[in-house]
């Protein structure tokens, strides 16, 4: 089937800061940062126009 992309929607986290342990507020710092995704949100430039930071496969573990 054909995807039509129609630009960033409209959408947020939904959780509740105690439903994160630490570990997954580590692996979720190390992915934004890993995909650069930690820049302030008026810096933040198109997904396809910025390459990865680390050119390795991302391993969830």
């Amino acid at each position: 089937s054909d995807v039509e992309y129609d630009g960033p929607q409209n959408w947020s986290w939904r959780f509740e800061w105690s439903q994160l342990t630490s570990d997954i507020r580590m692996r979720l710092k190390r992915l934004t940062h890993m995909y650069g995704r930690d820049v302030k949100y008026d810096k933040a430039i198109p997904s396809e126009d910025m390459p990865m930071k680390n050119d390795a496969r991302c391993t969830l573990q």
